[in-house]
């Protein structure tokens, strides 16, 4: 049986005997208790309406994305019914776009947000909880400062999502003080979301936040720890640069430039290294590229990692998914070289369970001066040109091996020769993190 953590969740169906009854009762009481959060994908038809399933809840709060030239589009559960908001656009509430909720899911319309024939679309969403999350509204009065009281907590993270023909903005604790952003290509300003306060937060005077009489949306997340973390990185122009602080694999990663660069968000249901801009823009390769047992990797594009950028992220992980413990081991032979010689490396990757593993990487890093001459991998597919390993599912209690042939050339004469090798992907929650990566030194 799953260890039931705090934080964010995704509750599954249990069954038992009747002599469980009431025990499996109180565990689904607490399940309900938590925030919990799940991303899937799924193809547009163009049908006037149509129900996506397999949130394993009932969300209240739903953000989609399609490989389109179409903005980002949210729902939740206190605007009126049908009504969603586009994340990136200077619009009001729009209909025929997310519709509404449902027990394992939601229901969207035809427009092209959501539902274009052919188009791949990915989503993520999420269920409130007391201490954890907290949806509401209030009315604007255009004042110079508003306080938005009765959320429970101090939160580190608020969406605002007004019903007029303004953006919708965020601020989370790790951006400088009183200050906030939109999701499309605006800098970090004043007279937004100005601070967080014991049971809420304070909005300034902008038409964003505090027109007088209309009604906005607030979504407020604490930072529970191993549930949510919201923080900052630099870029560094690099391609496949790793942002380790959030310390948990998560579900879905939102960043965000201090500048004039439009915000990129990846649900983990997103493969092949893709994400999504939050304005109207195709899917991205070099966008958040993929999540990690630890946090997340970028790629080189400046919405997500310009060298000298400040980055704002904010990273939510699903509590109740599969455990996975990944374990890598590499060995070196011969371990004294000469130039013009072949060293033999052996990966080896083993699942220790409890669950089996699916889209399972192990890179494999050698020093310069290697020219690979062979690669022999038990299972899956070993290329060469990146250093990726990729066998895809792994079952519980299994093990393979990958072996790599490389030739000593000039260039590393007299040098000490460090090869590592990691898991670089995995869908599952490594429960044991000290496993994960080995090295072999040939002096």
């Amino acid at each position: 049986m799953k260890e039931l953590k705090s934080g964010f969740s995704r509750s599954g169906t249990r069954r038992g005997t009747s002599m469980l009854v009431a025990g499996l009762c109180i565990l689904c009481g607490a399940l309900s208790a938590q925030a919990e959060i799940h991303s899937g994908r799924y193809t547009g038809t163009g049908a006037a309406s149509r129900t996506i399933t397999g949130a394993g809840f009932r969300p209240e709060i739903v953000i989609i994305k399609g490989d389109i030239t179409e903005s980002a589009v949210i729902r939740t559960a206190t605007m009126p019914a049908g009504d969603s908001k586009q994340l990136a656009q200077d619009q009001p509430m729009i209909t025929n776009r997310i519709v509404g909720f449902t027990d394992d899911g939601f229901e969207i319309g035809s427009d092209a947000d959501v539902n274009a024939s052919g188009v791949e679309y990915a989503w993520v969403a999420f269920s409130s909880s007391p201490g954890d999350l907290k949806l509401g509204s209030y009315t604007g009065t255009g004042n110079i400062l508003r306080n938005v009281t009765g959320v429970g907590f101090q939160p580190e993270l608020v969406f605002v999502l007004g019903s007029n023909s303004k953006r919708p903005v965020w601020r989370s604790n790790a951006m400088p003080a009183s200050q906030a952003m939109d999701f499309d290509d605006f800098e970090l300003r004043y007279s937004l979301i100005n601070s967080f306060l014991s049971d809420g937060f304070q909005v300034s005077w902008d038409d964003e936040v505090n027109q007088s009489g209309v009604v906005y949306h607030y979504i407020a997340w604490n930072a529970t720890p191993g549930a949510i973390d919201v923080g900052q990185y630099t870029g560094d122009g690099l391609n496949e640069q790793r942002v380790r602080s959030p310390g948990f694999k998560p579900e879905w990663v939102l960043v965000k430039d201090g500048g004039d660069l439009p915000a990129v968000q990846k649900p983990k249901a997103l493969d092949g290294h893709r994400s999504g801009f939050a304005t109207p823009e195709i899917f991205t390769v070099q966008g958040i590229r993929d999540m990690e047992a630890d946090g997340f990797r970028v790629g080189s594009d400046p919405s997500v990692n310009a060298t000298g950028r400040t980055y704002y992220y904010a990273a939510f992980e699903d509590r109740n998914v599969d455990n996975s413990d990944l374990a890598v081991t590499l060995a070196a032979e011969p371990t004294t070289l000469a130039v013009g010689q072949d060293v033999v490396y052996t990966v080896g990757l083993g699942n220790n369970g409890p669950d089996d593993a699916t889209g399972v990487e192990v890179g494999l890093h050698l020093p310069a001066g290697l020219a690979v001459t062979s690669a022999s991998p038990g299972a899956g597919s070993y290329d060469s040109a990146v250093g990726i390993w990729t066998l895809g599912n792994v079952d519980k209690n299994t093990a393979s091996q990958l072996t790599v042939t490389a030739r000593v050339e000039a260039a590393a004469s007299g040098q000490v020769l460090n090869a590592t090798a990691s898991t670089s992907a995995a869908n599952e929650t490594d429960p044991d993190g000290t496993n994960n990566s080995a090295a072999a030194l040939s002096p």
